[in-house]
């Protein structure tokens, strides 16, 4: 049932040329680029939340922007912009509602129980165990 329900979304990802990853009640949205196309895939990312928004709409569903997140993963050597600084702006369209605040880049998230910063150091996900470990001790 779940594989049904969510095959539309999948199509809505891949018109954009994104690719999707569907598991459990979680998604993932990926693309690759370059610092040439950066520009690009955030415009492409942009409108790819627009028409996930409007589906979700269509059948009765409401985006959380609270746990939505978007990690840029990079080289460390790579001096591209601060991820912290994009923001997908909600649009304006008065056939779906937009996210109260949009959807901000972050610098960790967690997938599969697994902590990951933008440049895979698993510094986040040490940081995280470490962290639990001393509140047991």
């Amino acid at each position: 049932l779940f594989i049904m329900y969510t095959h539309e979304l999948q199509e809505v990802v891949e018109k954009h040329g994104l690719k999707i990853h569907l598991f459990a009640g979680d998604t993932q949205i990926y693309a690759s680029f370059t610092l040439d196309t950066y520009n690009t895939v955030l415009s492409t990312l942009q409108n790819c939340m627009h028409d996930i928004k409007h589906w979700m709409k269509l059948n009765y569903l409401k985006l959380n922007a609270g746990k939505t997140e978007v990690l840029i993963l990079h080289h460390k050597a790579d001096k591209s912009p601060n991820p912290a600084n994009i923001i997908l702006e909600p649009d304006e369209d008065p056939i779906v509602p937009s996210c109260e605040a949009g959807i901000k880049s972050t610098v960790s998230a967690r997938n599969l129980g697994t902590w990951f910063d933008p440049t895979l150091t698993m510094s986040s996900n040490i940081s995280k165990i470490v962290q639990g470990c001393n509140i047991e001790l």
